[in-house]
């Protein structure tokens, strides 16, 4: 168990869930990878790591070549709202242009989501239903650790939120084809 002493708590917390440039952890992630990476192949896992992008997971292929190994975690499928609301944030962050800002992050304020997600809800007449129906598509993406809130210590009317750069990883291409394309056959 000492040969594993220095990479066990990274391993640990990335169990738990994706680990950002500002942890700190993060430098010692970047130090010892190829040893977690090496670990984690062992036991039917890969280290997902993006340096340039800022984050780091862990995820477990379908198919393994050692037999049906059980699933880490089970696999649930986002809703329709939160796989749409996904894909929206993960459009913004393509659009986001680091040479017409002072960071590298892309922020966006709770009102402009509410904005992007209104368009796809039909008018019921009860704004307060419909606001607290998006809230929880919000909320449910910042527990995936997509996006995370930025400025709710401001006690703010319109939170911002960071949208994170791991939402490009997770939101693959493949992700939006198969959205749209179970959008085309629902429309049949």
């Amino acid at each position: 168990m000492a040969e594993y002493a220095d990479f066990a708590p990274l391993v640990l917390k990335l169990l738990k869930g994706p680990l950002y440039y500002d942890d700190p952890h993060w430098g010692e992630l970047l130090i010892l990878q190829r040893k977690a990476a090496d670990y984690l192949s062992r036991i039917g896992l890969e280290l997902v790591l993006s340096e340039a992008e800022g984050f780091a997971f862990i995820t477990q292929k379908d198919g393994q070549e050692d037999g049906d190994l059980p699933r880490l975690t089970p696999r649930r499928p986002l809703s329709f709202e939160v796989s749409l609301l996904a894909i929206l944030l993960r459009e913004e962050l393509e659009r986001f242009d680091p040479d017409k800002s002072d960071s590298l992050k892309v922020f966006i304020s709770l009102s402009q989501i509410r904005d992007k997600l209104r368009v796809y809800f039909p008018d019921s007449g009860d704004e307060v239903r419909l606001i607290r129906d998006l809230d929880k598509h919000i909320s449910a993406l910042e527990r995936l650790k997509y996006i995370r809130t930025v400025s709710a210590e401001l006690k703010s009317d319109d939170p911002r939120f960071e949208i994170l750069p791991i939402m490009k990883a997770r939101v693959t291409p493949e992700f939006i084809d198969e959205f749209k394309a179970k959008l085309t056959d629902g429309e049949k």
